[in-house]
């Protein structure tokens, strides 16, 4: 189950609507509604994986979420808009990030 939530652009989603969506192996995404690529982190965290990618995508399922396109060499050159991609889960103690990977 995913919340959703509103935003302040020109799309506006749900305010607290529950969505069930796939967890693990089904994919889900067709696509993303916009991204950009991080070159310089200044927290020690992410510092060791830039350049990434941050991404709004739009879940098969209806909502959008922003995460990260994982598994691309060159973001500059291997990421565009409507791309589709699946999701991927990284595990964090007890709780799983959604990442997303191109198919």
């Amino acid at each position: 189950m995913i919340a959703t939530r509103s935003f302040f652009t020109h799309v506006a989603i749900a305010l607290g609507a529950w969505v069930t969506t796939s967890y693990g192996t089904t994919p889900a995404g067709k696509g993303r509604y916009s991204y950009s690529i991080v070159r310089q982190s200044y927290h020690p965290f992410f510092r060791q994986h830039v350049p990434y990618v941050v991404a709004w995508v739009d879940l098969d399922e209806g909502p959008r979420l922003l995460s990260n396109v994982v598994g691309i060499e060159d973001p500059s050159s291997d990421v565009h808009c409507g791309m589709a991609v699946r999701v991927e889960w990284e595990p964090h103690g007890d709780y799983a990030i959604p990442l997303f990977r191109p198919l």
